[in-house]
């Protein structure tokens, strides 16, 4: 497994690899944003909302398209902060 990884990275260049982190950590959270768990009863995110708060969260803007205290349940709350933490960690790891 390590070295399908290892072939994968040799291949892509630095730029590239970064965008394709980035690309997965949206795909991740908004996933984990549009679950049921992670919305309040009464709310419902639609998939652009969940994008857009998405990437927002990885790019570390803050920007929202709702109010996110009313549409988020505890656990979603855990998801904002945690997808913009998981950037942060993979520019950590990637340094040399």
């Amino acid at each position: 497994m390590n070295s399908k990884i290892e072939n994968f990275t040799k291949r892509l260049s630095a730029a590239q690899i970064i965008v394709f982190y980035y690309l997965v950590a949206v795909v991740v959270s908004t996933i984990l944003l549009l679950l049921p768990i992670t919305q309040t009863q009464n709310a419902e995110l639609s998939f652009i909302d969940g994008v857009f708060i998405s990437i927002s969260a990885v790019t570390v803007t803050g920007l929202s398209t709702a109010d996110v205290s009313q549409l988020l349940s505890v656990p979603g709350t855990f998801i904002l902060p945690s997808s913009s933490s998981l950037v942060e960690l993979g520019s950590w790891l990637s340094e040399p």
